[in-house]
């Protein structure tokens, strides 16, 4: 498509060597009225059946051959042409010809680029008629018309004559000069709803927005649409086995675990459903607690539930149930703090002796160092003693780090190793500003697929040093 427009460009440049040249003394005061101080040599070829603007440094108008002895309409064609120039009309027909060039095969960018033509036609128009006086503009409607439907054959290229000649002709014998007060007042209309436009929503740093993908289709909407449904159905019923289904392929291993819940007494109030993409979901129910069965306040709040559509069921499941406090924080460290991060990897690497002795065990923080270095900065193990120490000294304030355990440490090589092992899903369910570079981060590690009971918590304060 881009090897079309340049072969047709290519191909009137070549024409324009035989082309006829108006005389400046006629182009030069039409260039006066319409603003323009440099010239602008108008040609006329045989190339083009309609007047065009060519070019793009340096712009030239061309006339088809019959107006170079036909002076009647050639005035208001000129200036229209030389509007176009003025106020660089060719070349943002020039962008949209580039996207079209680009996307091809897209129907809509056609009809977009179109329009586009037709919008830039139509202010031209006005602006010529701003110049006019009534007769002229009388003139200038009739000059439409003698050029309705004689395209110039460059369709690319801001021109004079147009099919929609009708709306055309229409808008110019309607046309009137807007009061002062009234171009002042739809400015302040305009800059006011830019304003608006710029800074809504209003959110919080902190907020986390859920959205909606338009690119769902209706059948996977569908499917998230059932699965709230039974979700909100298991939950009023306070039915253990219903909702051990909506989140696990085992549930008569888990039924037992939320045995509890049999307790549970709520309402759901309203639901609304955020299908973030076609594998994944955000239902946000609005409740009224009677009795938590030990999970949750009495009263009116707001649970959220994920849901995830995987390779193993039909249906989505629930990935976890949580107060809408506690899941956005966790969404919001998932979007890639370094500090929520290496939190995660301490949970999951921390062991209750480092606790009993007032300190981090050198496996740990290896553990920790390897995979903030694996996940964060794309190395890959062995490490180096050296290396491990410069680790250990970013991430924990260490001036020298040595730990030959076997399980983190290779005494042939004299290097690190680092070995996935099982982990519980780690949330962050609280992040604290502290100020200073200090954050304080507060994970918990769930087994349950709801992620109901915290199996382990830990609260730690972190300091940013560089």
């Amino acid at each position: 498509m881009v090897g079309a427009f340049l072969l047709r460009y290519l191909r009137l440049r070549q024409a324009l060597a035989t082309a006829l040249r108006l005389p400046q003394g006629e182009t030069g005061p039409l260039l006066v009225r319409v603003g323009l101080r440099r010239k602008v040599p108008v040609l006329c070829t045989g190339a083009v059946q309609g007047p065009i603007v060519f070019g793009i440094l340096h712009p030239r108008v061309l006339l088809p051959i019959s107006l170079w002895q036909q002076d009647a309409g050639r005035e208001y064609i000129l200036l229209h042409e030389f509007t176009h120039v003025r106020w660089g009309d060719y070349l943002l027909l020039m962008v949209g010809n580039l996207a079209v060039a680009l996307h091809w095969f897209n129907p809509f960018v056609w009809i977009a680029r179109r329009m586009m033509a037709q919008d830039v036609e139509r202010a031209c128009d006005a602006r010529v008629l701003q110049r006019l006086d009534e007769r002229g503009q009388l003139a200038y409607a009739e000059t439409l018309v003698n050029w309705a439907g004689r395209r110039s054959g460059w369709g690319s290229y801001a021109a004079f004559g147009d099919r929609d000649v009708v709306r055309r002709v229409r808008g110019v014998l309607g046309w009137k000069r807007l009061p002062r007060w009234t171009q002042i007042l739809l400015t302040c209309v305009t800059l006011a709803v830019f304003l608006c436009s710029a800074t809504n929503p209003v959110l919080r740093q902190d907020a986390y927005l859920p959205v909606s993908s338009p690119f769902v289709s209706e059948a996977a909407k569908e499917q998230f649409r059932q699965a709230a449904f039974r979700l909100t159905d298991a939950l009023e019923s306070a039915d253990p086995m219903a909702l051990a289904e909506q989140a696990s392929m085992d549930p008569a291993y888990f039924a037992p675990l939320y045995a509890d819940l049999a307790d549970l007494r709520l309402t759901v109030d309203g639901m609304r459903l955020f299908c973030n993409s076609a594998d994944a979901a955000e239902l946000y129910l609005r409740v009224t607690v009677e009795d938590g069965a030990g999970l949750y306040q009495a009263g009116q709040g707001t649970l959220v539930a994920h849901l995830v559509r995987t390779e193993y069921r039909a249906e989505p499941i629930v990935d976890c149930l949580m107060p809408q406090t506690k899941y956005e924080t966790m969404r919001l460290a998932d979007t890639g703090s370094e500090a929520a991060r290496l939190a995660v990897r301490l949970c999951a690497d921390l062991e209750p002796g480092d606790f009993a002795a007032n300190n981090i065990s050198p496996v740990a923080v290896a553990r920790v160092c390897m995979a903030s270095a694996i996940a964060d900065k794309g190395e890959s193990p062995p490490f180096s003693q050296k290396r491990m120490e410069q680790l250990a000294r970013e991430y924990f304030a260490l001036d020298s780090f040595s730990c030959q355990d076997p399980s983190v440490y290779d005494q042939a090589t004299g290097t690190y190793f680092y070995q996935e092992t099982p982990e519980a899903r780690m949330c962050v369910t609280q992040w604290d500003e502290m100020g200073e570079g200090r954050v304080r981060v507060t994970v918990e590690s769930y087994e349950d697929p709801l992620c109901l009971y915290p199996q382990r918590r830990l609260e730690c304060e972190m300091q940013k040093t560089g």
